[in-house]
């Protein structure tokens, strides 16, 4: 994933952020991960590790 790639996350979540949605990722292989954690991005992000576990934090809010 390149710095341009993460850019488009950061700015679509601000985006869905004015717009009260909510954008959540799952299924990331372990080296896309791995950017996020090293750029601290994980606290920006509802990160899950498959879709089921996605579908029920958004079936709870």
């Amino acid at each position: 994933m390149s710095s341009s790639g993460l850019r488009i996350f950061v700015s679509t979540m601000r985006i869905l952020k004015e717009r009260k949605r909510k954008l959540v990722l799952c299924n990331m292989n372990s080296a896309v991960r791995k950017i996020f954690e090293v750029v601290e991005l994980t606290d920006m992000f509802d990160i899950f590790n498959n879709e089921n576990e996605a579908l029920e934090f958004l079936k709870n809010l």
